[in-house]
């Protein structure tokens, strides 16, 4: 049972979150990079994510080999402190969503049911932040036996791109019966 997570598991109008995020994360790495730019490269990182075919190279190391280059920063220097955003900050940003009535319910009827349940929400976001909006939704990994939690640091592909539910179905060892 491939499941969605925003405005499935969790209501996330992303006309408010994005902006949000955008901010936060911007503000957060102002030191590093001013935060006009630093939105305007993070923007397309995660474009060339989204548009990546190459089945060699994860969506990590597809945004890392556009993000950082473009900032003219050392992956290195910075990757920690965005790490610790997605610690210290991101969980803030939840003020901004809500859980969807009942999505708790249904993974817990989803897997009394025996079926083997993915998160399958688009991978642009490291697992950090996807487990984080999963608690968020009121379901989260540690609660729950995930088959897979889709994310940029596992997966090489994204939504829409085909391939990106053929890696999932190639995860779950190509599953005879529907999916």
């Amino acid at each position: 049972l491939l499941v969605d997570l925003d405005d499935t598991l969790l209501v996330n109008d992303m006309d408010i979150f994005i902006p949000a995020y955008l901010k936060s994360l911007a503000g957060y790495m102002a030191a590093y990079h001013e935060p006009k730019g630093f939105i305007e490269k993070l923007l397309a990182a995660t474009d060339s994510m989204v548009r990546n075919n190459d089945p060699g190279r994860s969506l990590k190391e597809t945004f890392d080999s556009a993000f950082y280059p473009a900032l003219g920063l050392r992956q290195e220097a910075v990757a920690p402190v965005i790490d610790s955003f997605y610690r210290q900050v991101f969980p803030s940003l939840a003020e901004n969503t809500q859980p969807v009535s009942g999505a708790a319910s249904f993974i817990e009827t989803a897997f009394q049911r025996g079926f083997q349940v993915v998160i399958a929400t688009n991978p642009l976001f490291p697992c950090s932040a996807i487990q984080e909006r999963l608690r968020w939704a009121g379901v989260p990994p540690q609660q729950y036996p995930y088959a897979i939690v889709t994310s940029y640091e596992n997966f090489h592909f994204a939504k829409p791109n085909p391939a990106y539910y053929a890696e999932i179905l190639a995860k779950l060892g190509w599953p005879d019966g529907p999916v």
